[in-house]
């Protein structure tokens, strides 16, 4: 068996209405449109907000490889690096939480809903939070006004590279 996330329920915002939806990452350079702060269904490519950490029989590189089919590419275009590092990634994040625990996601992090006094450095921005923004929403709206903000992304963006 294997650990991974799959969506935990329809709170707050969740578009995919998959009977089963393993839960991924694939932000872009706008993470304020929801890439860097909703998971994506590996299946049907819907976001939602909350994810939990659940035991599958399927492999994490076969997780990764069916979210690359899912968002488009041809099986013969896939980068085996590219799958293993998505991989990694997600098993990275989630090693140290048992099943059940339930996360939110917010620029590349997995955060249980349970966390306090957030502090790190993201894929995009630096960001520090008393408790995760989408368990301090009161509504899709009031999250959209936080995370959903262009200026908040790019007040913590980190310096570009020389």
């Amino acid at each position: 068996m294997f650990k991974t996330l799959v969506k935990a329920n329809d709170d707050l915002i969740s578009h995919c209405k998959c009977a089963e939806a393993f839960a991924t990452s694939g932000q872009a350079d706008c993470p304020w449109c929801g890439c860097g702060w909703l998971f994506t269904c590996v299946d049907c490519r819907k976001a939602f907000t909350f994810a939990k950490v659940a035991e599958t029989g399927c492999s994490p590189e076969d997780l990764a490889h069916r979210d690359f089919l899912s968002f488009g590419k041809k099986p013969d275009t896939i980068d085996p690096a590219a799958v293993k590092a998505k991989a990694e990634w997600l098993q990275n994040e989630i090693a140290a939480l048992e099943p059940g625990t339930i996360c939110v996601l917010v620029d590349g992090e997995v955060i249980p809903v349970s966390a306090r006094n957030i502090e790190f450095d993201g894929w995009h921005a630096h960001h520090s939070f008393d408790i995760p923004p989408q368990v301090a929403a009161a509504d899709a709206k009031a999250l959209d006004r936080v995370l959903g903000d262009r200026k908040y992304w790019t007040e913590r963006e980190h310096p570009p590279e020389e």
